[in-house]
């Protein structure tokens, strides 16, 4: 395990984390918008995210999600060797990182997994997966956020920022188990996805910035 680790910061010394974050931000996005386009009268407000795995344009929204989660993870990897320092609980930054390739991972699998109604192993699949990279989505933003407050060279900032996400996610999972509110879900869900975004995205400018 500690081979694999010093090989993995190696690799990150010639290829950083911002390089991994930005590159998964345009994979998702391109896969998002190209599904959005070719769905005729698809709404953010009114249509789930998941149901542009199973519209015209599925198949790039699904190698979108795939290759966007897993391209994620060096990203998350360097973030939390950024906050590895003697001001932190190593065991917090390992939760941290263990969390957000879990979440990773499982998004990659709802590109696997696209939620098709009419075939019941494939539809748990796709909502189990979601609900796990909800679930430790929330965890890794919450503790990268605790973490990055304790390292003194952090902007506050951008800091806090990371308490954003998990509270919509948080939000999100409780709305879902509220019927009325089911209307709701839709703008919700899109929230997520684009707060998760600005969250890679401001961490990954910040990362360039100071070369790290």
């Amino acid at each position: 395990m500690e081979k694999l680790t010093i090989y993995t910061y190696k690799f990150l010394d010639y290829f950083p984390g911002y390089i991994f974050g930005i590159a998964a931000i345009i994979i998702g996005l391109t896969g998002d918008f190209l599904a959005m386009y070719l769905y005729p009268g698809y709404s953010i407000t009114k249509d789930m995210v998941s149901t542009l795995g199973v519209g015209p344009g599925a198949l790039y929204f699904n190698l979108g999600t795939f290759f966007s989660g897993l391209i994620a993870i060096p990203f998350y990897i360097d973030l939390g060797r950024y906050v590895r320092n003697e001001n932190n609980n190593q065991r917090m930054v390992k939760t941290a990182i263990t969390c957000a390739i879990i979440s990773c991972v499982t998004l990659a699998m709802v590109g696997i997994f696209p939620a098709i109604q009419d075939v019941k192993i494939i539809i748990i699949l796709h909502y189990f997966s979601a609900l796990i990279s909800w679930v430790t989505g929330v965890l890794y933003c919450i503790i990268f956020s605790f973490l990055m407050l304790k390292t003194p060279e952090y902007p506050k900032t951008l800091a806090y920022f990371g308490y954003f996400p998990g509270c919509i996610i948080t939000f999100y999972l409780i709305l879902i188990m509220i019927p009325p509110a089911i209307v709701l879900v839709p703008i919700v869900e899109w929230s997520i996805v684009f707060t998760i975004i600005t969250f890679i995205a401001i961490h990954s400018i910040y990362m360039l910035s100071k070369k790290i």
